[in-house]
C-alpha cells in the first residue's frame, strides 16, 4: 500500500477580490466590494501603509482632500484562502471621456474643447488623467482657458490665457491605463463656458476620430477637437480627447479656489495681470499680485458680482470714457489703492475667521494708471473669480 500526501489539493471557497470607488465630493471616497464569489471578510488598507483601516464591506472614507492613493481590498469568504486587489484611486468626483484611442498625438500636439460649468460656485479643476501613447516617458503640459468657446480661436493665441501647467510620467498606452497628470495649480473657473486647450509639450498622448461628450450634474464637453501645434497647424474636428478632469467644489463650504475667467485690456505694459499667490480661505489673508502698471500705482477693484453694478449692466464698456477695447467685468463693491515698484505691486485682503464668510463669492479686477494708454489713462487687468473656503 502506497499512501500519497498532497497538500492544498482541494481549496473551497477562493474568490477574486475586485472593487469598484466613486468620489461623490472632494476628499470622499466611497468603496463598494465587487469580489467574486461573494467574501464574508474584508480588509481595507486605504493609505499604502499595510494597516488595516476599515472591515466593513462597502466602506465610505474621507482622505481629507484631492490626491492620487493605492488602496488595496483583502477579502476572503467563509475558511478559504485570502485574496488582494490594489488599485490607484483619486479621491475626488470626475468628468471622463472615453478612454479607447485610436490616434496618437505627438509632442506639441493640443486637446481642445469646450467645458460648460454648470454648478453655481463653479468649480476648480484639481488633476487630470490622460491615455499615454507610451510607457516611463515624462509628460508635460500647459492649460489654456478663454472664454466663451474654443470655436473660431483655434489659431489666435492671444484669445487664451495660460492657466497651469502639469507633469506626470506615462503609464502606458492600454485603453484600460490611466496616466495622471499633477498640476501646478487649480484652475478655478465660475460658472459659464469656457474653451480649453491642453498643450502637450513632451510625451505622446491618444485621442478618439469618433465618441460621445461626457457630461454630469457640474460640468459638460462638447465641441472636441484636435490641432497638430500649439494654435498652429492642422485642425481636426471632432476628435476626442481621452482624458479625466478631477476636480472640486464648494458645496460643502470646504474647498477655497481663485482664478481667471475673462481678459483685461491693452496697456503700456501689456495687459495687467491678476494672479492669486494663494487661495481665500476664512482667517488667511489672500494675495494677488498685479503686474502691468507702468506708474508702480492702480486700484484693485472687489466686488460681489460680474452681471451688474451701480454704473449699470456688466461688462461695462470704457470707450465712452476714453478707454476703448476696456470692459469693467466687476462691480466696484469695494477699491483699494496699490502700489508697487517695477510693475508690480501685490494686494492683499484680510478674511476673517468666521464661518459665515465661507463658499462667500467674490470677483476682482485691477485697474492700471497708464497715462500713455488713452485717454482716460487707465487699463483694466485681467478679472477673476473666487470663492472662500477653509
Amino acid at each position: 500500500t502506497i499512501f500519497v500526501l498532497r497538500n492544498n489539493l482541494i481549496v473551497v471557497d477562493a474568490v477574486t477580490a475586485n472593487f469598484t470607488s466613486s468620489s461623490p465630493s472632494n476628499g470622499t471616497v466611497a468603496f463598494v466590494d465587487t469580489t467574486t464569489p461573494a467574501a464574508t471578510s474584508w480588509a481595507w488598507d486605504f493609505n499604502g501603509d499595510s494597516v488595516i483601516d476599515s472591515t466593513v464591506q462597502n466602506p465610505i472614507w474621507n482622505f481629507g482632500g484631492h490626491g492620487v492613493r493605492s488602496v488595496t481590498l483583502t477579502a476572503g469568504r467563509n475558511c478559504g484562502p485570502t485574496n488582494s486587489v490594489t488599485k490607484r484611486v483619486v479621491s475626488s468626483p470626475d468628468l471622463t471621456t472615453q478612454f479607447s484611442g485610436g490616434s496618437v498625438g505627438s509632442s506639441n500636439w493640443m486637446a481642445m474643447f469646450d467645458l460648460a460649468i454648470n454648478n453655481p460656485r463653479g468649480v476648480e479643476i484639481l488633476g487630470m488623467d490622460v491615455l499615454a501613447g507610451s510607457t516611463g516617458v515624462a509628460m508635460s503640459y500647459d492649460i489654456y482657458v478663454t472664454p466663451s468657446t474654443c470655436v473660431g480661436k483655434e489659431a489666435t493665441n492671444t484669445a487664451w490665457r495660460r492657466v497651469a501647467q502639469g507633469t506626470g510620467t506615462s503609464a502606458g498606452s492600454n485603453a484600460n491605463t490611466r496616466t495622471y497628470i499633477t498640476l501646478t495649480r487649480g484652475i478655478y473657473l465660475p460658472a459659464g463656458t469656457y474653451g480649453i486647450a491642453i498643450h502637450n509639450t513632451a510625451g505622446g498622448w491618444n485621442y478618439s476620430s469618433s465618441g460621445t461628450n461626457p457630461a454630469n450634474i457640474d460640468m459638460a464637453i462638447s465641441n472636441p477637437r484636435v490641432k497638430a501645434g500649439l494654435f498652429t497647424g492642422t485642425l481636426f474636428t471632432p476628435r476626442y480627447w481621452n482624458g479625466s478632469l478631477y476636480y472640486a467644489v464648494n458645496n460643502t463650504s470646504d474647498e477655497s479656489s481663485y482664478g481667471f475667467f475673462d481678459f483685461g485690456c491693452t496697456g503700456s505694459l501689456g495687459i495687467p495681470s491678476n494672479v492669486n499667490v494663494n487661495d481665500p480661505a476664512i482667517g488667511s489673508t489672500l494675495s494677488v499680485n498685479v503686474g502691468g502698471l507702468p506708474n508702480d500705482a492702480g486700484f484693485m477693484v472687489f466686488g460681489f458680482s460680474r452681471t451688474a453694478s451701480s454704473a449699470g449692466a456688466l461688462p461695462l464698456d470704457l470707450a465712452s470714457f476714453g478707454a476703448p477695447n476696456c470692459l469693467a467685468r466687476v462691480s466696484p463693491d469695494l477699491s483699494t489703492l496699490i502700489l508697487g515698484s517695477g510693475g508690480t505691486a501685490n494686494w492683499t485682503f484680510p478674511i476673517p475667521n468666521q464661518a459665515v464668510y465661507l463658499a462667500t463669492q467674490f470677483y476682482t479686477q485691477a485697474y492700471s494708471l497708464d497715462t500713455a494708454a488713452n485717454a482716460l489713462g487707465v487699463t483694466v487687468s485681467d478679472a477673476c473669480a473666487g470663492i472662500i473656503g477653509r
